[in-house]
Protein backbone atom coordinates (compact mmCIF):
# COMPACT_ATOMS: atom_id res chain seq x y z
CA UNK A 1 0.00 0.00 0.00
CA UNK A 2 1.30 3.45 -0.91
CA UNK A 3 2.26 5.90 1.78
CA UNK A 4 -0.32 8.60 2.51
CA UNK A 5 1.41 11.89 1.54
CA UNK A 6 -1.44 14.19 2.58
CA UNK A 7 -0.91 16.76 5.33
CA UNK A 8 -3.20 18.49 7.78
CA UNK A 9 -3.16 22.01 9.18
CA UNK A 10 -4.95 24.16 11.72
CA UNK A 11 -7.77 26.30 10.26
CA UNK A 12 -7.91 28.63 13.30
CA UNK A 13 -6.44 31.99 12.24
CA UNK A 14 -5.72 32.94 15.88
CA UNK A 15 -3.60 29.81 16.48
CA UNK A 16 0.19 30.20 16.33
CA UNK A 17 0.41 26.99 14.22
CA UNK A 18 -1.96 28.32 11.53
CA UNK A 19 -0.13 28.42 8.15
CA UNK A 20 3.17 27.55 9.84
CA UNK A 21 3.15 23.88 10.82
CA UNK A 22 1.89 20.89 8.85
CA UNK A 23 0.61 18.02 10.95
CA UNK A 24 0.79 14.31 10.17
CA UNK A 25 -2.25 12.59 8.68
CA UNK A 26 -2.82 10.65 11.92
CA UNK A 27 -3.45 13.84 13.94
CA UNK A 28 -7.08 14.95 14.18
CA UNK A 29 -6.88 18.01 16.43
CA UNK A 30 -4.43 20.91 16.70
CA UNK A 31 -1.98 20.35 19.58
CA UNK A 32 -2.01 24.09 20.37
CA UNK A 33 -5.66 25.21 20.25
CA UNK A 34 -7.61 21.93 19.95
CA UNK A 35 -9.35 22.90 16.66
CA UNK A 36 -10.21 20.04 14.25
CA UNK A 37 -7.49 19.85 11.56
CA UNK A 38 -8.21 20.17 7.81
CA UNK A 39 -6.38 18.76 4.79
CA UNK A 40 -3.90 21.19 3.24
CA UNK A 41 -1.56 21.14 0.25
CA UNK A 42 1.56 19.02 0.82
CA UNK A 43 3.75 21.38 -1.25
CA UNK A 44 6.36 23.24 0.83
CA UNK A 45 5.29 26.79 1.59
CA UNK A 46 1.70 26.26 0.43
CA UNK A 47 -1.06 26.00 3.02
CA UNK A 48 -4.11 26.03 0.71
CA UNK A 49 -7.02 23.86 1.83
CA UNK A 50 -7.78 20.82 -0.33
CA UNK A 51 -10.80 18.52 -0.51
CA UNK A 52 -10.57 15.00 0.82
CA UNK A 53 -10.51 13.01 -2.44
CA UNK A 54 -8.28 10.12 -1.39
CA UNK A 55 -4.61 9.38 -0.86
CA UNK A 56 -3.49 10.33 -4.37
CA UNK A 57 -4.83 13.89 -3.98
CA UNK A 58 -2.32 15.80 -1.85
CA UNK A 59 -1.62 18.98 -3.87
CA UNK A 60 -3.94 21.95 -4.38
CA UNK A 61 -5.03 22.73 -7.94
CA UNK A 62 -2.52 25.59 -8.29
CA UNK A 63 0.49 23.52 -7.17
CA UNK A 64 -0.60 20.54 -9.30
CA UNK A 65 -0.86 22.82 -12.37
CA UNK A 66 2.57 24.34 -11.70
CA UNK A 67 4.07 20.87 -11.32
CA UNK A 68 2.51 19.78 -14.63
CA UNK A 69 3.87 22.92 -16.37
CA UNK A 70 7.39 22.30 -15.03
CA UNK A 71 7.25 18.69 -16.24
CA UNK A 72 6.17 19.80 -19.74
CA UNK A 73 8.91 22.44 -19.83
CA UNK A 74 11.54 19.79 -18.95
CA UNK A 75 10.23 17.57 -21.77
CA UNK A 76 10.38 20.43 -24.28
CA UNK A 77 13.92 21.36 -23.20
CA UNK A 78 15.09 17.75 -23.48
CA UNK A 79 13.57 17.49 -26.94
CA UNK A 80 15.31 20.72 -28.03
CA UNK A 81 18.72 19.54 -26.84
CA UNK A 82 18.19 16.11 -28.41
CA UNK A 83 17.64 17.82 -31.75
CA UNK A 84 20.86 19.83 -31.28
CA UNK A 85 22.74 16.66 -30.33
CA UNK A 86 21.44 15.06 -33.51
CA UNK A 87 23.47 17.57 -35.56
CA UNK A 88 26.57 16.77 -33.51
CA UNK A 89 26.09 13.04 -34.13
CA UNK A 90 25.76 13.50 -37.89
CA UNK A 91 29.10 15.37 -38.21
CA UNK A 92 31.30 12.40 -37.14
CA UNK A 93 29.30 10.12 -39.44
CA UNK A 94 30.06 12.40 -42.40
CA UNK A 95 33.78 12.52 -41.51
CA UNK A 96 33.91 8.73 -41.15
CA UNK A 97 32.12 8.37 -44.47
CA UNK A 98 34.64 10.69 -46.15
CA UNK A 99 37.56 8.64 -44.79
CA UNK A 100 36.00 5.45 -46.11
CA UNK A 101 35.55 7.02 -49.54
CA UNK A 102 39.25 8.01 -49.68
CA UNK A 103 40.35 4.43 -49.07
CA UNK A 104 38.13 2.91 -51.72
CA UNK A 105 39.72 2.30 -55.11
CA UNK A 106 39.13 4.67 -58.02
CA UNK A 107 36.61 2.31 -59.66
CA UNK A 108 34.39 2.05 -56.56
CA UNK A 109 34.56 5.70 -55.54
CA UNK A 110 31.32 6.76 -57.20
CA UNK A 111 29.35 3.83 -55.79
CA UNK A 112 30.80 4.36 -52.30
CA UNK A 113 30.06 8.09 -52.45
CA UNK A 114 26.47 7.43 -53.42
CA UNK A 115 26.09 4.86 -50.62
CA UNK A 116 27.70 7.27 -48.13
CA UNK A 117 25.33 10.08 -49.11
CA UNK A 118 22.33 7.77 -48.73
CA UNK A 119 23.65 6.61 -45.34
CA UNK A 120 24.05 10.18 -44.08
CA UNK A 121 20.61 11.19 -45.39
CA UNK A 122 18.99 8.22 -43.66
CA UNK A 123 20.85 9.02 -40.41
CA UNK A 124 19.65 12.64 -40.54
CA UNK A 125 16.05 11.53 -41.18
CA UNK A 126 16.20 9.11 -38.25
CA UNK A 127 17.52 11.77 -35.88
CA UNK A 128 14.97 14.36 -37.03
CA UNK A 129 12.06 11.91 -36.49
CA UNK A 130 12.98 11.48 -32.84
Amino acid sequence: MAKDRRKKGCPNENCKLHNKVKQDIAANYCPNCGEKLIFICANNGCFNEIEERGQEHYYCDRCAGEKKDRKQKRKDTAKKYAMRAGGVVVTPVVVAGANIIKEVSKDGQKAAAKAGVEFVENAVKAVVKK
